[in-house]
């Protein structure tokens, strides 16, 4: 094994195990993902359906003001090639309006997906706190990879070091298609 493998195996089982806690009443490991139909940044409907057949990485956040939130958000603009290469979609939930999601999308140079959950909707079908506790993480963030199919693979990742995140997150789904790798030979 080698010495990035075994890298990406602890920050992975770290994420499910360790210091980036998840709620007792989150979703599980293989659990249905929660559907969700919200509109977008660009005034379009968009569902979890209508990424089938991707990886999800959806990013909770409660505002855009919190600095947090906008550096999570811009170091997972800078890391879209890297997730696409995984065939992995960012997209970013939030109690925003489409209206001030596409002033901040614009603002910040953000090009993934930034949907409205102003009632918090979905935020509760993925157990997360409906008012975007800071005590939970940084600025209130909450991460979760979804699967091609539709399952929760990490649930409700608290996001605890904003500047590292994004490489945590890629470090998972390179652990991932490694096990897919080596369950398929």
């Amino acid at each position: 094994m080698t010495y990035l493998t075994l890298m990406r195996r602890i920050v992975c089982c770290s994420l499910l195990f360790g210091a980036s806690a998840f709620a007792a009443d989150s979703l599980a490991p293989r659990d249905p993902a929660p559907d969700f139909n919200l509109i977008s940044q660009s005034g379009s409907q968009v569902s979890l359906k209508s990424y089938k057949g991707s990886w999800v990485i959806l990013f909770f956040f409660g505002d855009h003001s919190s600095e947090d939130v906008r550096l999570e958000a811009r170091n997972l603009q800078k890391d879209l090639a890297k997730f696409d290469s995984y065939h992995a979609v960012v997209v970013g939930i939030g109690r925003t309006s489409p209206e001030s999601n596409r002033i901040w999308a614009d603002k910040d140079g953000l090009t993934f997906t930034l949907l409205s959950d102003l009632d918090q909707t979905t935020a509760k079908a993925y157990a997360v706190p409906a008012d975007g506790s800071k005590s939970a993480g940084d600025g209130g963030i909450y991460e979760m990879i979804v699967t091609p199919d539709g399952r929760v693979k990490l649930p409700r990742i608290v996001t605890n070091d904003v500047d590292e995140e994004s490489n945590h997150l890629l470090a998972c789904l390179q652990y991932f298609k490694d096990l897919a790798a080596r369950a398929a030979s």
